[in-house]
């Protein structure tokens, strides 16, 4: 697999919150940087980066993908989607990564998360 590839998969397990499938696209030593609205979240393997968005979707009653993009960016691959969730109501989020694959796994992964913010 290459890289676009990877950060499809990543978006396809994420979305279908298959949490094992996620922890197994990351290198287990895996940088993981999130600037979430509530502060920075760090994680250095791969259960713990994955279990960063367990925490935040896991609990969810329905998580459905919107709109996602992986492309390169010179020696990064960036992957974008959006989510709709629904918690006590419905929420739109965007979070916005820049990886570094490394084989067939994600090494280095900065996130930046737009919050979960309710639908009007």
């Amino acid at each position: 697999m290459n890289g676009e590839d990877i950060g499809t998969s990543f978006v396809q397990a994420l979305s279908g919150r298959d949490w094992g499938g996620l922890a197994g696209l990351f290198q287990p030593s895996i940088q993981f940087r999130a600037l979430v609205p509530s502060g920075l979240r760090e994680a250095s393997s791969d259960v713990d980066a994955s279990g960063h968005f367990q925490q935040w979707f896991g609990k969810a009653a329905a998580v459905e993908l919107v709109d996602f993009t992986v492309g390169a960016m010179l020696d990064r691959i960036h992957v974008s989607y959006r989510l709709r969730v629904q918690k006590d109501r419905w929420y739109g989020i965007e979070q916005q990564t820049f990886c570094v694959v490394n084989g067939d796994r994600i090494e280095r992964m900065d996130l930046l998360c737009s919050g979960f913010r309710p639908e009007l």
